[in-house]
């Protein structure tokens, strides 16, 4: 029996993913996720909070996330992060990848080799 179950909540299948990400992070749902799995963070609506979560964004790196979001829009790709935000290179971007960064849904963002920024006119 999960701690959630215990506590008298419903499983996780059963609640909206919101919910389940916020109890999961309060370590309700603990006993229903396999040990050792990152949440998926959304680089495009994550807090700063959020993105310190994710292993190899600190504070700074977090606030400098944000504000050039703020300042450019949403992120495309994790090329276009690596592009727009000073110390995230290309290997620092997939490593943020593989710690459970997204990009709204779209885990891929431009780190299979598919060229980036081909429909734009030059």
């Amino acid at each position: 029996m999960s701690l959630a179950t215990g506590l008298g909540l419903p499983a996780a299948g059963a609640l909206p993913a919101a919910t389940s990400v916020f109890l999961a992070r309060a370590g309700l749902l603990a006993g229903s996720a396999a040990p050792g799995l990152a949440l998926a963070i959304d680089v495009n609506n994550a807090t700063q909070q959020q993105l310190q979560d994710v292993r190899g964004i600190g504070p700074r790196t977090a606030q400098v996330i944000i504000d050039e979001r703020k300042r450019g829009g949403r992120y495309e790709s994790f090329e276009d992060l690596s592009d727009r935000v000073k110390g995230i290179g290309p290997k620092k971007a997939a490593s943020l990848k593989a710690a459970g960064l997204t990009l709204g849904g779209n885990a891929t963002g431009g780190l299979q080799g598919v060229p980036q920024n081909s429909s734009q006119k030059k």
